[in-house]
C-alpha cells in the first residue's frame, strides 16, 4: 500500500489523477503481480525507488538519499537511481552543491558488498551465486539476441508442459519490457525514467536467461507508464 502511495504521488508530478490510476491498475492487473503479497522483496523495493525518485524531483535531497540507499540494501540494482538522478542532475541543472546528498547513495551497495564479504567471504557473492540457481545462468555477460535465440530454441523443443507456460511469459516479458523504454524514448519520457527502465531490466538477463523476469521487471514503474501511453489512444472500453 505504501509503495503504491508513492507511486501515486510521483505520477502526479507529471499526470492527471485519472491517468496516474490507471498506470497503478495496469501494475496491479499485471500476470505476477501477486508477487507484491509475497515474500519477496518486490513491494519493498518498488516503495523505495518510488520514495527515492519522488523526494528527489521534489528536491528533498536527504530523503532522496534515505530511500536510494535502503534500496541499494534491497536489491544491488538499487544503484541504478544514483545513475538516474546524475542524468536529472545534468539535464536541468540541478547545483551539486544542493544535492550532494544522493552522491552518497552508492554507499549502500558498498555496505552490502562488505556485509557479503564478511559473511560469506565474497563481494560478489549476489553475482556468482547465481550459478547455483540454475544451469540456465552462465558467468561472463551474455547478449540478448543470445537470450532470445535461446528462448526460441526453446520453445521449438518442449513439449505441452508447464515449463513450456513458463517460457512462454518469460519470452513474452523479455520482448515486452525491452521494448518499452524504446517506445517511451519516442514518447518523451524523462531521460533518468528511460535509463532506470531499461537497464533495470538489461541487467537480470546478462547470465543469460530471462527466468524469474516477469517478477523482476515489476518494480519497473517507467515502463508501466509507457504502456498506459500506448493504451490510452484505444477506444475506452480496451
Amino acid at each position: 500500500t505504501v509503495a503504491i502511495l508513492f507511486f501515486y504521488k510521483l505520477l502526479r508530478l507529471d499526470y492527471t489523477a485519472n491517468f496516474s490510476l490507471g498506470v497503478i491498475f495496469l501494475l496491479l492487473i499485471f500476470p505476477v503481480s501477486f508477487y507484491f503479497n509475497a515474500v519477496y522483496s518486490e513491494s519493498l523495493f518498488l516503495m523505495l525507488i518510488c520514495g527515492a525518485f519522488y523526494f528527489f524531483r521534489t528536491k528533498h535531497f536527504f530523503w532522496a538519499f534515505i530511500f536510494g540507499f535502503l534500496a541499494c540494501l534491497t536489491r544491488v540494482f538499487g544503484v541504478l537511481i544514483f545513475i538516474s538522478f546524475l542524468i536529472d542532475i545534468y539535464i536541468y541543472k540541478i547545483p551539486i552543491k544542493k544535492s550532494f546528498w544522493v552522491f552518497l547513495i552508492p554507499l549502500g551497495l558498498i555496505t552490502y558488498m562488505i556485509y557479503l564479504q564478511n559473511s560469506v567471504g565474497d563481494p560478489l557473492a549476489f553475482y556468482n551465486l547465481q550459478l547455483i540457481v540454475g544451469e540456465q545462468h552462465e558467468r561472463g555477460i551474455v547478449l540478448f539476441p543470445q537470450v532470445i535465440y535461446r528462448y526460441i530454441k526453446i520453445l521449438l523443443n518442449t513439449d505441452l508442459t508447464p515449463l513450456l507456460t513458463t517460457v512462454i511469459l518469460e519470452l513474452a516479458a523479455g520482448v515486452l519490457f525491452f521494448a518499452l523504454p524504446i517506445i517511451g524514448f519516442f514518447k518523451k519520457i524523462r531521460l533518468s525514467y528511460l535509463f532506470f527502465a531499461f537497464f533495470g531490466y538489461l541487467l537480470p538477463t546478462i547470465q543469460g536467461s530471462f527466468s524469474s523476469l516477469p517478477r523482476y521487471v515489476l518494480v519497473l514503474f517507467p515502463s508501466f507508464i509507457i504502456l498506459a501511453l500506448m493504451i490510452k489512444p484505444l477506444p475506452k472500453f480496451i
